[in-house]
């Protein structure tokens, strides 16, 4: 079982519902809120800044884990890039010169900083290097 897994298991076997600080007290609400059916009690705290922290680990946990999901998707995406190297794998690029003005438009807008050549193949050579491509060329 990946760490991840594990701490969606825990997550979900915690006390469901939003968590509540009140003094030193971690507790939330009962289903039947309204005199019917008490609080929930979760812990007592002695320090507040952890009584906070413990409150809302819930939903920060949620978060976290929403988010480490979307930005797998993402790297999953990214690396289905190809980048365009020369198909006989001699080296250097192939490079569609309309994309990068578009590219060069929306990375400096605003800024004073233009790309050369060299700015470009120092980028792809980095981005072969993350995306786990390098020297594959186009395939």
């Amino acid at each position: 079982m990946s760490k991840q897994e594990e701490i969606k298991q825990a997550l979900a076997a915690a006390t469901p519902g939003m968590w509540n600080k009140e003094g030193n007290e971690i507790w939330r609400r009962g289903l039947g809120y309204g005199g019917y059916e008490p609080h929930i009690h979760i812990c007592d705290v002695a320090n507040q800044d952890n009584a906070h922290l413990i409150a809302k680990a819930p939903e920060y946990i949620a978060y976290l884990l929403e988010e480490t999901d979307r930005l797998r998707k993402e790297l999953e995406e990214a690396r289905k890039i190809r980048l365009p190297r020369q198909a006989d794998s001699e080296g250097g690029w192939t490079i569609d010169y309309d994309f990068l003005d578009k590219l060069e438009t929306r990375a400096y807008k605003g800024s004073d900083y233009s790309m050369d050549l060299e700015d470009l193949e120092t980028v792809l050579l980095a981005l072969e290097k993350v995306l786990g491509q390098e020297g594959e060329g186009n395939q």
